[in-house]
C-alpha cells in the first residue's frame, strides 16, 4: 500500500514543484511563496502578489557564494557577453523575481546583491515549517531531501559548492569540506 494514502483518509501526496512560476500561499510571514525553477535553491517571498519580492536573510551568503560562483564560470562570462545572459538563472530563483530584476536593468556582476531585498526570518527553514510543494520525487531522495532539497542546494552555496557542478570557492569552503 502506498504510504502516503491510507484507507478512510485523502490522499496527502505533494506535487514537485517542477513548474516554472510555481507559487503558493503557506503559513509564513510573508505568506506569498515564489518557488525557484526545478532543483532550484533560493525561494522569494511576498506579503501579497503586489509586493516586492523579498529573499529570507539567512541566505544572503549562499547568494554571495553563487553569485561569486557565476563570477568565475567561464561559460557563464562568454554567454553574458554576447547573449546578454543574466547572473541570476530562473532556475535557482524564481522566474519572476529573476525578470523584476532584468526589468530594472539591474547591473549583471557581482553588485546586483546590492539591489536584492533581504528580510530575516522569512523562509521554511526558519519557520520550521515545510514546503507546500517538493523538491523531488521519491526516485531521486529520500524524505529529507524530497521536502527540502532547496535548503540542501542553499547549505552547499553556503560552503561555497555549486550542487549543481563541481565549481567549489576554496576561500569560503570549510576544510574539512574540502
Amino acid at each position: 500500500m502506498d504510504n502516503d494514502f491510507e484507507e478512510g483518509k485523502q490522499n496527502t501526496r505533494k506535487e514537485v514543484a517542477f513548474k516554472e512560476n510555481t507559487i503558493s500561499v503557506e503559513n509564513l510571514p510573508y505568506p506569498t511563496v515564489l518557488y525557484p525553477g526545478h532543483y532550484g535553491t533560493f525561494f522569494g517571498f511576498k506579503i501579497n502578489n503586489n509586493s516586492p519580492t523579498v529573499i529570507c536573510s539567512c541566505v544572503k551568503s549562499a547568494v554571495e557564494n553563487y553569485i561569486k560562483l557565476r563570477m568565475n564560470d567561464s561559460v557563464f562570462l562568454q554567454a553574458s557577453k554576447y547573449r546578454k545572459q543574466f547572473i541570476l538563472c530562473n532556475m535557482h530563483f524564481p522566474r519572476a523575481f529573476v525578470d523584476q530584476l532584468k526589468n530594472k536593468s539591474i547591473p549583471n556582476d557581482s553588485h546586483i546583491i546590492n539591489h536584492i531585498l533581504f528580510e530575516q526570518k522569512l523562509c521554511h527553514e526558519c519557520n520550521k515549517a515545510i514546503p507546500r510543494y517538493k523538491y523531488c520525487d521519491e526516485m531521486y531522495g529520500g524524505a529529507f531531501k524530497q521536502y527540502l532539497g532547496w535548503y540542501i542546494n542553499k547549505q552547499a552555496y553556503d560552503f561555497g559548492i555549486d550542487p549543481m557542478a563541481a565549481n567549489i570557492l576554496r576561500d569560503r569552503c570549510p576544510q574539512d569540506i574540502l
